[in-house]
C-alpha cells in the first residue's frame, strides 16, 4: 500500500498531481482520506470554457485542493490560454501554488506513436512559461523536471530568473545530477 511505502521510505508527505483526462481530482483526493500524508493538487479539463473552469477550480480548493498542475504537452494548452489562465487566476488569488511542467522534450511517446501528435512539445518552452509568470508576479509557480533532459532551457530559465527577480518561481530537482542542482541552489 501507499502508506506502507511511506513509511518503509521515511516519507513524509507527497504531493499527488493529477492530469486530466489521464487521472482525476476526485481519485487524488480520496487517496487523501485514506492517506492524509498525501497532498492532493488537481487539473482542469481544459476543454470546457473558462467560467466553468473556474467555477470547478474553486470548487475543488473547497475540497481540499492544495494547488493546480498543467501540464501543457499531454492536456494540450499554452500556458497563456484562457482557459489555463482562468484556473491559474483561481489559485493565485488564494495564494495557492501552481505546478507547470517546462521542457522541450518528447519524453511521453515514441515519434511513430499515433498519440505524439496530440503531446505537442513545443508547448512545454520556456517562453512559454516565461510569458505566464510574467502575467502573474505573485503567484507562487512549481517548474516540474527543470527542463528534464535540455540544459539549455535550464540556463535559459535562471538567466531569466535572475534577470527578471523571481521570487515567486521554484524549481523541482527529478532527473537532475548534483551540480546541477547545485546551480539551481546559487540561481
Amino acid at each position: 500500500s501507499a502508506s506502507e511505502e511511506m513509511d518503509k521510505n521515511q516519507i513524509t508527505y507527497f504531493v499527488s498531481l493529477n492530469n486530466y483526462p489521464n487521472t482525476s481530482f476526485e481519485g487524488t483526493l480520496a487517496a487523501s482520506k485514506l492517506e492524509p500524508r498525501i497532498i492532493p493538487f488537481t487539473s482542469a479539463d481544459f476543454g470546457t470554457d473558462p467560467w466553468e473552469i473556474r467555477d470547478t477550480m474553486e470548487q475543488d480548493i473547497v475540497c481540499g485542493a492544495k494547488g493546480l498542475y498543467i501540464h501543457p504537452q499531454l492536456q494540450n494548452i499554452r500556458f497563456a490560454n484562457g482557459r489555463s489562465r482562468a484556473a491559474i487566476e483561481v489559485f493565485d488569488n488564494v495564494g495557492l501554488p501552481v505546478v507547470l511542467h517546462f521542457g522541450l522534450n518528447d519524453c511521453y511517446y515514441h515519434q511513430n506513436s499515433k498519440y505524439a501528435k496530440d503531446t505537442p512539445s513545443e508547448y512545454g518552452a520556456f517562453s512559454f512559461v516565461e510569458n505566464i509568470v510574467s502575467k502573474y508576479p505573485d503567484c507562487k509557480f512549481v517548474l516540474t523536471h527543470s527542463s528534464i533532459i535540455a540544459e539549455d532551457e535550464l540556463d535559459v530559465m535562471m538567466s531569466s530568473a535572475k534577470a527578471n527577480k523571481w521570487k515567486n518561481v521554484y524549481v523541482v530537482t527529478s532527473y537532475k545530477n548534483a551540480e546541477t542542482i547545485k546551480k539551481l541552489v546559487d540561481c
